[in-house]
């Protein structure tokens, strides 16, 4: 009973402190699903397009937090696997939300890979498309080359090479 008064706590404290913001700057672009989120604060897609705009404006942290409040409900995931596209909703949410942090995990893997075997093409070329997707091209083209060097005539090599280095 006291987790669920102060995860309610919680949410109405961040909901005070957005409304706070968009009275200050009334032209940020959450205000609209701030207002939603206080109207309704136990929807679902009100609460998932908050996320989404948290996200959006660099608030990862709030975001993840709103997210959270979703998925630790019993009741939010019932209405989640009853109702199929709020589940389209809520998995694509959860991929913008949570995706920089699998990249940042899949790169700390294939670096460790890259300590023991630094010659591994897959390894390099796994890298190139992990930081193509972080948008650091210069360094995604730095780990083609070392591949391309390996293998030149690889097709894997060449389809990689056209990806990063457009």
């Amino acid at each position: 009973m006291a987790k669920i008064k102060q995860s309610q706590h919680l949410v109405y404290l961040i909901l005070i402190a957005a409304l706070i913001i968009c009275q200050l700057f009334p032209n940020f672009g959450l205000n609209k699903n701030l207002i939603k989120a206080y109207a309704q604060p136990w929807s679902i897609k009100t609460r998932l397009a908050l996320a989404r705009s948290l996200f959006n404006q660099g608030q990862l942290e709030l975001a993840q937090t709103q997210l959270s409040l979703i998925e630790t409900k019993p009741w939010a995931q019932l209405a989640i696997k009853l109702r199929p596209g709020l589940k389209t909703d809520w998995l694509t949410t959860k991929d913008l939300i949570t995706g920089p942090a699998k990249i940042q995990a899949e790169i700390d893997y294939w670096q460790q890979v890259l300590a023991d075997k630094p010659n591994y093409r897959d390894g390099l070329l796994h890298l190139s498309l992990l930081y193509y997707q972080q948008y650091q091209t210069q360094t995604a083209q730095d780990y083609w080359q070392q591949a391309n060097q390996l293998d030149p005539n690889g097709d894997m090599v060449q389809k990689v090479g056209k990806i990063v280095n457009n």
